[in-house]
Parts: C-alpha cells; structure tokens; sequence
C-alpha cells in the first residue's frame, strides 16, 4: 500500500495550468460547479489526499493512467516534475513544480471532473486520505486535525454572538463571521479580515474533550486519568484516556448543544425528544474511507464493512450513519448496521420501501439496536444487491455514536 511521504503546505498558492492547443476550449472539464469540484475538495482530507497521491514520488504516469485520460495522467506528472522530467522527494530541484492546491490540479489541462473524482477514489484505496486525527494542515500557523477543523468551522458557522464573545472573540471578529457565513472550508475562514492565530485557536479548542485521548489497555496506562471504552473483543483491545470528572450541567436535558454547557453537548435527541448533555468525549465520529463496489448481480450474502469504535463510555445513545452511495437503482439495496453484539438495525430495505421513499442514505438507527448493550468494539455496515439491478459503489461512510454510562 503507498503511504503519504511527502504533502505540500496547504496555504501555498502556484503553479501554471499546461497550456492546450489553441483550438481547443481551455476550459474543457474544469470541475467547477460539477458533483466533485474544487470548492468541495479544497483543504478537505480528500483534497489533501489527492495531494499527497500526486506528491508521492512514486506515483507516474502509469499509475494514474489505470483510472485517467493518459493525457490527464501525462499532464499531471509533468506539471509536478518540471521540464528535466524529474521529482525527487525533498530535493526539491529548481524546476519542480508539486501540488499546493486542488485548483492548481484542475488548472492541468485535461483535468475535469471526472478526473478529480478518480483522483479522490484512488488516493482513498492508496491510503493517502488522513482520518479524523491526521494533520490537515496549518492555516495562519495553527495546526489542525480533520477533526480540529470540522469543530473550528461549525463553530464559526453555528455559536451564537454571545457564545462567540464568551470563548473571547471581539465586536470586530464576530462582525467578520458572521458577514461570511456560511464559510465553506478552514482555508476560507483562516483567511477572513480580522481572524488570526489566537482566533482560529479558540475556534478549534473550544468544546475540546480535556486532557487525554492517549490509546490504553488499563488504567495503569493513563496516570490520573482513566482507561475508557476497551472494547471487549476484537483486535486492538485498547481504549482511550479520558478525564471522567464531573463537569458542571452533566446530565441536564437539552434540546441542541448549545444548550449545554462548555465541554458538554446534548445527546439521545435521536431517540428522545428531549437529551442530554454528556462529556464531549462520550461522542464520537469513526470514518470507513474504503471504496466498494457493488455488483449488478443478485447477492446471496450482503458485504461487511467494519469500523472500530473506543473510547466511549458503556452503552450507546445516538447512532447515526453519513455514507456514500452512488448507484442506478438503490430500490434494489438493502442496507443494515450492525452493533458489536450482532443486534441489527435495517437502514434501507429497497424491496419493501414504500413507493414515495427517497433514498438519502443518513440514517439513525432509531430503536432497532438496544441502548442498554456495549458500544465499544466492530460496527458493521452490510450493503446487499438483492435483486440484482443497477450498480453503483459505496464511497466511504462514517459512524457517530454518542454514549452514557449504563
């Protein structure tokens, strides 16, 4: 498997589009405004990935050439070797030219969106996409994690006037927020008037989960803290390090997170009218990046694609799924979750839908897996072709589970 060796900085802005011959229209399958553009790659973990796949020294022409246009492929390469046709990681030579930025990949001639979204699908399989804890990048000199810049951008996007002034931003800073909202990516609101490092570092730390988040198989491993969430078979039996003190408002009922307190959020509203607020940490969102295809035959057995859960405290509450399908006749799926104690909720069931059913494939679990059974260990989400109609793939999902103490 090719692994990430050498990912550009984000926040650098170069490089030329190849120019095409001049009786052709430059613009010829720019993503733009398609399903897979550059405004929906730029400073995501896809879009970092799609970097890291074209950065790797390893990655020619050859390799790309299997899911693109040659000439794409041949572009790309170029682009990045420069005219002596030569990329050596970390050397760097005077002439190389390698990717910054999803737009500077479909500047390249001969890059659309057809090609951007078979770059996606292959630097997810080549492992280059980082999950929630890996490096997106740093943004005005502020590292963040996928994770890190999904909290900092709903953040900005979603608190309230008040609670921004109450994690200690300004008239001028809030003013600028709220004017851009809704900011679509990290890399937009890092660049905002007046939103600096001090900023972008209360955005992403505010509702943090306290100390820990270290991997531990007992509490001999965590110091004063606590060993969370080992899940109770499967491979690795390791939980997470977590501060388990009170916080104040813990257990209060809620109706939204921002009815919770600081390092609290409101769970079980998808099975209660009323929640809950829990410890940041008694939520979590697990990632299956994995592309499946799924065959236009009929399936005896349905596929398995497993995700890890830890870290979580003893019984689940909310259980929502986001995944990825793209397929010709979802009428013909039968999609299901199943818990690490085999109870099984039915997510989709093509056959028996009603006929003015839409496929949108986010869904709760509702009441079909028990809240009083582990939450910690292998979720399953099993895809079925039953009658053999259509095709497709999933493209990736992820699991959020939040979780009490039984």
């Amino acid at each position: 498997m090719r692994r990430l060796s050498f990912l550009a900085p984000l926040l650098v802005l170069a490089g030329c589009a190849e120019t095409p011959p001049a009786e052709v229209d430059p613009d010829l399958g720019k993503a733009d405004g398609d399903g897979v553009s550059v405004g929906t790659l730029e400073h995501t973990a896809a879009g970092v990935g799609i970097l890291g796949l074209l950065n790797e020294p390893s990655t020619d022409v050859a390799l790309l050439d299997e899911r693109l246009d040659r000439r794409a492929a041949e572009n790309l390469i170029a682009h990045r070797d420069g005219p002596d046709g030569v990329f050596e990681e970390g050397a760097r030579g005077s002439d190389d030219d390698p990717f910054d930025r999803v737009a500077e990949v479909d500047d390249v001639y001969w890059v659309g969106y057809a090609a951007l979204r078979a770059l996606r699908d292959l630097a997810f399989e080549l492992d280059f996409v980082p999950g929630p804890n890996g490096l997106l990048g740093e943004y005005d000199g502020v590292p963040f994690t996928v994770e890190e810049a999904e909290r900092a951008l709903y953040h900005a996007n979603y608190l309230s006037e008040d609670e921004l002034r109450a994690i200690g931003l300004n008239a001028t800073m809030i003013e600028s927020l709220v004017e851009a909202r809704p900011i679509p990516n990290i890399g937009v609101l890092a660049e905002l008037f007046f939103i600096g490092p001090a900023t972008l570092e209360k955005l992403r730390d505010h509702g943090r989960a306290g100390p820990g988040g270290e991997a531990c198989e007992s509490h001999a491993d965590c110091g004063e803290l606590s060993c969370v969430g080992v899940p109770s078979e499967g491979f690795p039996l390791t939980g997470v390090c977590r501060d388990t003190g009170p916080i104040d408002g813990q257990g209060e009922m809620c109706l939204a997170d921002a009815d919770c307190a600081s390092g609290l959020f409101c769970s079980a509203l998808t099975i209660f009218d009323e929640g809950f607020c829990r410890p940041e940490w008694m939520r979590t969102t697990v990632e299956y990046g994995g592309v499946a295809s799924i065959p236009s035959v009929p399936m005896t057995w349905p596929t398995a694609h497993v995700v890890r859960v830890t870290g979580l405290a003893s019984v689940p509450e909310d259980i929502v799924v986001d995944a990825g399908f793209e397929h010709t006749a979802p009428r013909a799926l039968r999609i299901t979750l199943i818990d690490p104690n085999g109870a099984e909720a039915i997510l989709w069931d093509g056959p028996d839908e009603p006929s003015d059913a839409v496929f949108d494939p986010r869904w709760s679990a509702g009441w079909a897996i028990s809240r009083d059974d582990e939450v910690n260990g292998d979720w399953q989400l099993t895809v079925q072709n039953v009658t053999g109609e259509g095709e497709g793939r999933l493209d990736g999902f992820s699991l959020t589970v939040s979780s009490r103490w039984d």
